[in-house]
């Protein structure tokens, strides 16, 4: 069976993210990891650890982005 990554670009995540990954839990196609591309903000994802699939959190400094 063929597994797949996804990547979530995320800035100022809320309530739509915790659904998006309880949503990617269920798909028919196997998710091997989530790669959230966290654009720092302060907001703590500390929850996604709860997640059914492994979730990996890169962090952009504020230096690297312009808005």
């Amino acid at each position: 069976m063929m597994t797949i990554d996804v990547i979530i670009p995320v800035y100022k995540p809320g309530n739509t993210l915790k659904k998006l990954i309880k949503t990617l839990e269920y798909q028919t196609c196997q998710i091997q990891k989530i790669w959230l591309m966290h654009t720092e903000d302060g907001a703590d994802l500390s929850w996604v650890q709860e997640a059914l699939i492994p979730v990996e959190e890169i962090l952009i400094p504020k230096d690297a982005y312009d808005h």
